[in-house]
């Protein structure tokens, strides 16, 4: 699927493409859209990743973002610490009002 970013968005990413790591893009948007990459594309996985996300969206109180996910093997710790840091540096760099 070919996504256009609106003008002013800001793309971050967080994590590397090693082995037992993961490589998260984010930018925010008004509905959330998951995107999910692995060497394995087991649904457990991908369900995993998806609810982490969500999880990270709400806690974040955000409208909704895109995300992109290319799994290497992270752990699930290792999944949310990625997701984490890169919603962080996407809100870093834009206007917090009216996530």
């Amino acid at each position: 699927m070919e996504r256009k970013d609106t003008p002013n968005s800001v793309t971050a990413q967080s994590g590397t493409l090693e082995s037992s790591d993961c490589l998260v893009t984010c930018s925010l948007q008004d509905h959330l859209e998951i995107e999910y990459k692995g060497p394995d594309k087991a649904d457990l996985l991908r369900e995993r990743a998806e609810q982490i996300v969500r999880e990270a969206v709400l806690k974040y109180k955000l409208k909704g973002a895109y995300v992109t996910i290319q799994d290497n093997g992270a752990l699930a710790i290792t999944m949310r610490a990625r997701i984490e840091t890169a919603i962080e540096r996407c809100l870093g760099e834009n206007d917090h009002e009216g996530r």
